[in-house]
């Protein structure tokens, strides 16, 4: 679907440059004199030749600009059409799976261990089972504006994001979209579900999406 919407756009600016080019070509016309119509090729001067050139290319131009505007609208009633009648459908509520007892420090620094008790905290949650998330937030809190403590939360967020997105942690993640959410004190989540930040980033939560099973 992505892929028919940018070669619309494309074709849509090809046909803006080629209609550009042709409004160019026919004001060149314009400034020769017009009493060149109707000569021959045996008296007909460079400049007459010219004319006749530029008139055969500019009503090229034309034929293309017209055939790929067509392409184009055809792409875009494509794309449209797909999307009507293939709409992405989510389940009703989110997982909310909290990940409790983060070694952080582990994580910023690729501990195995601390990426397998993340691993193992998704590979057990039964609402995951033969599904495929569609978006993922995560969440990591801090308790105190502090640069320092803001900047660990934004690696942590980034390396639970990066196990997420490995093959190997869990296939309910491999076509998922991820938002990471890095707050200080308290926070509302998507879900309306209020959480807090923690001082030694022990704790990180996720909001996972799922797309609706099929009928």
């Amino acid at each position: 679907m992505s892929n028919n919407f940018l070669s619309s756009n494309f074709l849509r600016w090809l046909t803006l440059y080629l209609l550009l080019a042709l409004a160019i070509l026919l004001f060149i016309v314009n400034l020769f004199p017009q009493n060149s119509q109707g000569a021959t090729s045996k008296n007909a001067t460079p400049t007459m030749l010219a004319i006749k050139y530029i008139h055969q290319t500019a009503t090229a131009m034309a034929k293309s600009a017209t055939q790929v505007a067509a392409q184009a609208t055809a792409n875009a009633n494509a794309t449209a059409t797909a999307i009507a009648n293939n709409p992405i459908m989510l389940a009703n509520a989110p997982v909310e799976l909290p990940l409790t007892k983060l070694d952080a420090q582990g994580l910023m620094n690729d501990n195995a261990n601390a990426k397998k008790a993340i691993i193992n905290l998704i590979q057990k949650d039964p609402d995951l089972q033969g599904r495929l998330a569609a978006l993922v937030m995560v969440y990591v809190g801090v308790d105190t504006n502090d640069p320092t403590k803001i900047a660990n939360a934004q690696a942590v967020a980034s390396k639970i994001e990066g196990i997420l997105q490995n093959p190997s942690t869990d296939p309910a993640f491999v076509k998922s979209v991820y938002r990471s959410v890095v707050y200080v004190g308290t926070v509302t989540t998507v879900d309306n579900k209020m959480l807090t930040g923690t001082k030694d980033l022990s704790e990180a939560d996720l909001e996972i999406y799922l797309y609706s099973p099929g009928p």
